[in-house]
């Protein structure tokens, strides 16, 4: 018998067991969405919702930084 969450075709989380930094940047991303975005207003419907929380990641989201492994 597979578990539930195969059943619903999501990935189950990858990270080190019991490591306490796997999660760090999303949490911390995650906090800021509910603070600025789910709970700064009432949304009617998930359609009504979806377009500012994408302009809001989007805005939050660096896409421009290089990562430091890559180098210069």
């Amino acid at each position: 018998m597979r578990p539930p969450v195969y059943e619903r075709e999501i990935s189950p989380s990858m990270g080190s067991i019991s490591s306490p930094w796997d999660n760090t940047a999303t949490k911390s991303l995650m906090g800021l969405v509910k603070s600025q975005c789910v709970h700064a207003r009432a949304y009617e419907t998930r359609g009504e919702a979806t377009p500012g929380l994408f302009k809001h990641i989007e805005s939050v989201r660096n896409r421009a930084r290089v990562h430091t492994a890559l180098g210069d």
